[in-house]
């Protein structure tokens, strides 16, 4: 099921004006979702969400992408010229960071919210990931939070 918030107007009543309400009526809407969705770099049983370094964007330290819907995941894909591969046919995508093979015919891992939180602290610990940052699209507005506030921000 797809949400009707609009992720993008929240986010930028936030950056207007930085502050509790707004930082909440934000978060409290991300977790009100059913699930976050990821880019999958991996296949089952082993799915792994995507993540990676910015430079000059989130002091430069591991980050994963999320989003509030499966349609903002499939536009970031696309913008990025992403193709969906198959066993037979992977695709390598190549950066400083690492080098992506996509193998599976669906890209997209979505998480419950119910336990978000609890597989993202197991991220931060076992892959020293720092942030998360949700619908990093150009045509989106972007917010992030710190991975080791996520829980905060859910209690909040």
């Amino acid at each position: 099921m797809e949400n009707n918030v609009d992720f993008d107007e929240l986010a930028q009543k936030f950056f207007a004006a930085p502050g509790e309400e707004p930082y909440c009526n934000l978060f409290g809407a991300v977790f009100e979702l059913e699930q976050w969705h990821f880019i999958s770099v991996s296949e089952p049983p082993n799915l792994s969400p995507y993540c990676a370094i910015f430079p000059g964007f989130l002091e430069d330290q591991p980050t994963v992408l999320a989003f509030t819907d499966t349609e903002k995941l499939k536009k970031y894909v696309k913008s990025k010229n992403l193709k969906f591969g198959s066993a037979d046919q992977p695709f390598v995508i190549t950066s400083p960071q690492a080098t992506v093979t996509f193998s599976s015919e669906d890209l997209i891992l979505s998480v419950p919210t119910t336990s978000v939180v609890d597989y993202l602290e197991r991220l931060m610990t076992e892959k020293g990931v720092k942030w998360i940052v949700f619908n990093l699209d150009k045509d989106s507005k972007e917010f992030h939070v710190e991975l080791a506030r996520l829980r905060e921000a859910k209690e909040l």
